[in-house]
């Protein structure tokens, strides 16, 4: 039986024995499972750590980058970013060199922008600036050019003026001759020095409306035919001008600008046709005022010089003096100021039954008046001379014309007029303008009349006829 206790007493505690050398080993399996789960924790907080620290180093890197950056741009930076957008002509992004840490970042982003924005700013000052300066620029060449235009303008208008104040003591003289002279070789004499001093004349009052000036003394209400005379008084090749005639007033303020107007159209109309061709003038009486028609036979306008021409005329191009040029073609645009300043219109067409250009001048009804019985006109001319082989009387007529003249007064400009002792005739309005025919004596003295009412128009130098 104690046999059979220790027996079993030793198979319990070989049991136990197992058991607890199981025991054992799984504890000792269980530690090391621990023991490794916990050097693996450790290893991980150890990484954890590593990677915050590293973490932490980067960002305090950033940091001190973005900081860094802020005071170069904040220094220096931002001027060397403006000169360079400045210097740059294109609007391309002005490259800035991040520090590495920053590359990529918001930071960076933010840093960039804030850069472009301020290279665009600069760029829209630059060109603030740039306009400002080219505005003042701009303004200062305007008011030396409009300085110097001024000045220009007030030294031709003294020269012109000072000739045409020569002009017209010139005009006392050869009217003080006419008087003193009785003959006919000194009257035709004095007659020529007057018509070419008319001419010279001309060109000094077309300088002066050019320069602003106006054109002189206000002339009585004149006719249509006088008006036609008088500026055939101031154009050379005068007897090559054929005219109507039309008893139509124009009122006194308009009278010598239509003369010089219609001075310098015949001008060109005679100096451009052929030697034998004739300029013929003629009216057209409308419901709105009177149209003046010049034709000529001579060169035809092109296309080009009509529209040019126009363009003068109708005042769509500026006269500016210092435009006109080292050969002034000054005859349109004269025409073209008084047209405006009296409020008549000039026009040209071209071809015209002659073949060659046809000038026109409208007369308002604002600008037409009667002639008052008492006004001399220019068909009340200077007794028929031999002069200048124009006159189709013989010298003994002639003579005899002048031996029963009397004096009548003066002309516009002082001349002594000499009117034919002759009864008045009344006769009846004519339906239609008549016709003058050239080489008539009072054609030959129309000029004498019309030259001493005005003074002058240009003496266009050109090359093609359009503005001579």
């Amino acid at each position: 039986m104690t046999t059979s206790i220790l027996e079993t007493a030793a198979a319990v505690l070989l049991v136990v024995a197992l058991v607890a050398v199981a025991m054992a080993v799984r504890f000792r399996g269980a530690a090391r499972r621990q023991t490794r789960r916990t050097e693996q924790l450790v290893q991980q907080h150890q990484a954890t750590v590593t990677a915050e620290q590293s973490r932490v180093r980067h960002l305090a890197e950033q940091q001190q980058a973005v900081e860094d950056a802020l005071a170069y741009l904040a220094g220096a930076g931002l001027s060397e970013v403006g000169a360079a957008a400045l210097e740059s002509e294109e609007a391309r992004e002005v490259e800035l060199v991040m520090p590495p840490p920053l590359v990529g970042t918001t930071a960076a982003r933010r840093i960039e922008e804030l850069v472009t924005r301020h290279t665009d700013l600069m760029r829209s000052l630059r060109e603030e600036v740039r306009a400002a300066a080219d505005r003042t620029a701009e303004e200062r060449v305007a008011r030396a050019h409009n300085d110097a235009r001024d000045a220009t303008r007030a030294a031709v208008l003294t020269f012109a003026t000072a000739l045409v104040s020569l002009g017209a003591e010139l005009a006392e003289e050869i009217s003080t001759g006419v008087r003193v002279h009785q003959d006919d070789e000194a009257y035709a004499t004095l007659m020529g020095i007057d018509h070419t001093s008319q001419q010279m004349l001309r060109v000094a009052q077309g300088y002066m409306v050019l320069a602003g000036g106006t054109l002189g003394r206000r002339l009585p209400a004149t006719s249509f035919t006088d008006i036609a005379r008088a500026a055939m008084g101031r154009v050379q090749g005068y007897e090559r001008v054929r005219t109507q005639e039309l008893d139509q007033g124009v009122v006194p303020r308009a009278v010598e600008a239509l003369v010089h107007t219609l001075a310098i159209l015949l001008d060109n109309a005679v100096r451009y046709s052929p030697p034998t061709a004739y300029a013929e003038v003629s009216f057209r009486t409308g419901h709105n005022g009177v149209t003046v028609i010049i034709d000529d036979a001579g060169l035809q306008m092109s296309q080009e010089q009509l529209d040019r021409a126009r363009a003068i005329l109708t005042g769509k191009e500026p006269v500016d003096i210092h435009a006109l040029g080292a050969y002034p073609q000054t005859g349109f645009r004269v025409a073209s100021l008084l047209a405006a300043r009296y409020g008549f219109r000039v026009d040209l067409d071209a071809p015209n039954l002659f073949g060659g250009t046809r000038a026109l001048v409208f007369v308002p009804s604002a600008l037409l008046t009667a002639v008052p019985d008492d006004v001399p006109t220019a068909h009340q001319p200077y007794p028929a001379r031999s002069y200048g082989g124009q006159s189709p009387e013989p010298a003994g007529q002639a003579a005899q014309q002048a031996g029963q003249s009397a004096p009548g007064g003066t002309t516009a400009s002082g001349l002594t007029r000499r009117r034919r002792r002759v009864p008045a005739q009344t006769a009846a309005p004519l339906p239609e303008p008549q016709e003058v025919r050239p080489g008539r004596p009072d054609i030959a003295a129309a000029w004498v009349d019309g030259s001493r009412r005005g003074r002058l128009t240009d003496s266009e130098s050109a090359s093609s006829k359009g503005d001579s």
